[in-house]
């Protein structure tokens, strides 16, 4: 009796799965959810003759591709990502990097990004802590949320140009082995912690172009703690808002909390214009550095 309704099972599993299959096609020939799924296909990296891992990519728009995961070799190697993908008529032009595509790729020491590329996505690069130089092409108009977040060997940035109108937040977050950072001109915004606990960061440049920047944006870099270290006096165009507080007008600049925690006002380079809005923030902050620093 048990292996007769082992066997009634079976035949009823079989029929369920053969009806769930038969869903997609409906009867007036209209498409199923699946046949509206992007197909993810694979392509071989080869750096100096050498296969040294896999992209997967899909369609993105009309003749683009976003790379969506890569999968090396474990021991230490450079992946040079293409222009393009694909063969033939299916060649697609890479464009994005998509969200955790190289999430915690730990033998990657070196990256090299088309300059066909316009985005980097969430946690992109986030873990590769083999990782220790980068350049961004001039393509590139943001850099997501945490994209290069705990690369700790990353030393080295480079922007090479001025298409960069976003930093996301965390994006270099513990990037503790981090140097310098010269923000691009174009840059608009920077995001909470985006290079927060850079502890060895020691200079900072930012742009005309800056009109925000979130809270904690570089809280945790002691390394910014000395003389000139923080120039900010290009930085004229913050966004100011103006708000009815109690019957009185109050103007607050797009600067959120705690950006440079820990280091004295003496050691920022602030604009001219007394006016701007970093000469005011760098006014108002709280000292709350101690003698050691």
């Amino acid at each position: 009796m048990k292996k007769i309704a082992l066997i009634l099972l079976a035949i009823v599993l079989a029929a369920s799965l053969i009806a769930c299959n038969n869903e997609s096609s409906n009867d007036d020939n209209s498409a199923g959810v699946a046949d509206y799924a992007k197909p993810s296909r694979e392509q071989s990296v080869v750096v100096d003759g050498k296969t040294v891992g896999t992209l997967s990519y899909e369609d993105d728009k009309g003749d683009t591709a976003v790379i969506t995961n890569y999968i090396g070799i474990y021991t230490s190697h450079k992946v040079v990502i293409d222009k393009t993908v694909g063969e033939g008529n299916s060649k697609l032009t890479v464009t994005k990097i998509g969200n955790e595509a190289f999430y915690y790729c730990t033998a990657a020491t070196e990256i090299v990004l088309p300059e066909t590329l316009t985005h980097i996505g969430d946690w992109a690069f986030a873990g590769c802590v083999g990782l220790e130089s980068i350049t961004i092409p001039a393509s590139v108009t943001s850099i997501g949320k945490g994209a290069f977040n705990g690369c700790k060997n990353l030393k080295t940035v480079i922007f090479e140009g001025s298409e960069l109108e976003t930093i996301g937040d965390y994006a270099f977050n513990d990037c503790v082995s981090l140097e310098t950072i010269s923000i691009p001109e174009g840059v608009e915004s920077i995001g909470a912690k985006a290079f927060g606990d850079c502890e060895r960061l020691t200079y900072i440049k930012t742009p005309a172009s800056l009109k925000s920047i979130e809270d904690m944006a570089f809280y945790g870099c002691k390394g910014l703690n000395a003389e000139g270290a923080i120039d900010l006096s290009a930085s004229v165009n913050i966004i100011i808002y103006t708000a009815m507080v109690d019957g009185v007008e109050v103007k607050t600049p797009a600067i959120g909390k705690h950006v440079f925690a820990g280091i004295k006002k003496a050691y920022i380079i602030v604009p001219e214009d007394e006016n701007s809005a970093f000469a005011k923030y760098v006014a108002e902050m709280q000292e709350n550095v101690t003698e050691e620093n």
